[in-house]
């Protein structure tokens, strides 16, 4: 799955997404996919089938089968290519953590077979349990001062504070290069209000960032349990794949590396 999202281009929203009075992908439309001959099968440790189309991803799987790990490791991957050429400039510790994605260059064994992106993408990782308890307590608009709710909860989290990275840094770093957004653990969100306050505020920002002509990758992850199709409204088609179990030798295999790289 990684090496197929890495590889694929952003989406030129404007393009991409159905805002306005366009039509929008409804309950019924996404159950046409639910013959599972239809589905991409996935494994979180490679791909079972190739598809070119990975820039808008709905990742469904169940507990523990890895979805937020991927999402994680791409925005990581990005991180770590974005600081790369600057990593003198790093503190000893940011700047170890940017080598070990770059093992070979360590002259340690190469484990991983994911390379940096040669093309970074700005990587916006949401956590939408945390998005949604802090949507519960802000205003109900969802954009303030031209600001999406999104930008400026990820502006309000501690990491964020401590470098004084605002909103407004967020939006017109949005808008200038290409971005990634992981929307991560809507099946976490219970209540259907907080589902709806949720799919507004991706709504909303898509909004703008079509206003502002950007271009983006979109990957959303959820459990099959509970999910109704809620996402399908947020203006942007996401293409369901859904997370197979590993096969005995291929989860043996990983266990192998997983044992060599912490013992090395």
């Amino acid at each position: 799955f990684l090496d197929k999202l890495l590889s694929s281009d952003p989406l030129w929203l404007r393009n991409a997404c159905q805002l306005g009075g366009a039509h929008l992908p409804s309950k019924a439309d996404a159950s046409k996919e639910d013959d599972p001959d239809q589905r991409q099968l996935e494994t979180s440790g490679g791909r079972r089938r190739s598809d070119p189309g990975f820039s808008a991803t709905l990742l469904i799987g169940g507990p523990g089968q890895g979805k937020s790990t991927l999402g994680q490791l791409a925005c990581q991957l990005h991180r770590a290519s974005l600081l790369q050429p600057v990593e003198n400039e790093l503190t000893s510790t940011q700047r170890e953590l940017v080598r070990s994605f770059v093992p070979a260059a360590a002259g340690k064994p190469r484990l991983q077979v994911l390379s940096l992106p040669k093309s970074p993408l700005l990587p916006l990782q949401i956590a939408l349990p945390e998005l949604a308890a802090w949507l519960a307590k802000e205003p109900t608009s969802q954009t303030k001062d031209d600001c999406p709710a999104v930008l400026r909860f990820l502006a309000s989290l501690p990491s964020a504070k401590t470098i004084g990275l605002s909103a407004h840094s967020l939006l017109a770093l949005a808008s200038h290069m290409p971005s990634l957004l992981v929307l991560d653990g809507f099946d976490e969100v219970g209540a259907t209000q907080d589902r709806e306050r949720l799919v507004a505020a991706a709504r909303a920002l898509l909004a703008v960032l079509v206003q502002r002509n950007a271009a983006a990758q979109v990957v959303a992850t959820t459990r099959p349990q509970g999910y109704a199709g809620e996402l399908a409204d947020i203006g942007l088609p996401l293409r369901e794949r859904y997370l197979a179990p590993l096969l005995r030798n291929e989860a043996l295999e990983y266990a192998r590396k997983l044992v060599e790289a912490k013992i090395a």
